[in-house]
């Protein structure tokens, strides 16, 4: 490729032609710098020397002391802003005026300048400004909650007052006005009393005392006559009452208990006929039939409470009639 030297351009790249004709070497354009003139910028390609990446600065802000900086070649473009101050971040307070200094050099405009405002004042602070945060105007007048009230709700300054306190009653011991405290002594019936009879204040009466409990009656207080306290418990029976399915123990208030059904034992002869009983004193028995050519066999069975059951006249008829039929 000897007699190559000389670079051509083609949009964005270069290259070079080989004596045979054909482009050898080409590449894009390639530079570290750029060149600015009165707000425009381009790149001087190192190797061929061509121009390219014109265009116009842009971006950037000018402020009171410097023109706008290209956010694309970092040269100034432009004329500086004569209302382009920078605040220093930091608040000037004087006069409840607040205002911040701008930090350009040799510049002293004040920024932000305005009133303070917000917050509120008390009778012992002022007011602090939403803004820049000091205190400014005056303090508040100080707060009573009436004509009688010595002490400032604010601030706790005590003034003097010659308005008499207001009260419910005698035995009340807030003033309705100043809410000031003073000694009053309530009035009870007796040691057991809950309420004052004068105010209707509620207290933590003394315990009653006296009195027995029931299993269906609390006791009743010897001092008041008040019923207090539980229930006792209830007084079962040592013995058992039952009927012909049950039984159980029992208390005078007719409540129950170990209620159960009746658990028999083995049977056992009792006169002419069988009996079986359960521990709680019931039991129950058999009679044998005497005469099994005219009854058949088989044994009638009789519940009995407390007892046992003998044949009666009743019984007997039955078996009678039963014993005509078969004949």
């Amino acid at each position: 490729m000897s007699g190559v030297n000389e670079w051509y351009v083609s949009g964005g790249n270069h290259y070079q032609v080989c004596n045979c004709g054909n482009p050898v070497n080409e590449e894009e354009h390639s530079s570290d710098a750029w060149v600015n003139d009165n707000g425009t910028h381009k790149k001087v390609c190192d190797v061929c020397e061509a121009e390219f990446a014109n265009g116009t600065c842009d971006g950037g802000e000018a402020t009171c002391g410097s023109p706008a900086t290209c956010s694309v070649c970092g040269y100034t473009y432009g004329d500086p802003d004569a209302n382009g101050h920078v605040p220093s971040g930091v608040w000037v307070t004087e006069n409840g005026i607040h205002w911040q200094e701008c930090s350009v050099d040799g510049c002293d405009a004040k920024i932000y300048e305005a009133a303070c405002e917000g917050g509120y004042a008390t009778c012992s602070e002022k007011a602090i400004c939403v803004y820049c945060g000091e205190e400014y105007g005056i303090l508040a007048p100080h707060s009573y909650s009436g004509d009688c009230d010595r002490i400032c709700d604010e601030c706790d300054d005590v003034r003097d007052v010659t308005a008499s306190h207001t009260y419910q009653n005698g035995c009340d011991a807030t003033c309705d006005v100043c809410r000031e405290v003073r000694a009053a002594a309530h009035t009870y019936t007796n040691a057991c009393d809950e309420c004052c009879n004068v105010c209707f204040a509620l207290r933590t009466p003394a315990n009653h005392t006296g009195g027995t409990a029931s299993c269906t009656e609390r006791a009743i207080c010897s001092v008041c006559g008040a019923e207090y306290g539980q229930l006792a418990d209830h007084a079962f029976t040592s013995s058992m009452s039952f009927d012909s399915v049950r039984h159980w123990r029992e208390c005078v208030c007719g409540a129950k208990t170990d209620e159960a059904d009746h658990a028999y034992g083995e049977w056992s002869e009792y006169g002419n006929s069988m009996l079986r009983s359960c521990a709680c004193g019931h039991y129950v028995t058999s009679s044998a039939i005497a005469d099994k050519k005219s009854l058949g066999t088989g044994i009638l069975v009789f519940a009995a409470v407390g007892g046992a059951v003998t044949f009666g006249t009743v019984a007997f008829g039955i078996w009678t009639l039963l014993s005509k039929k078969r004949i």
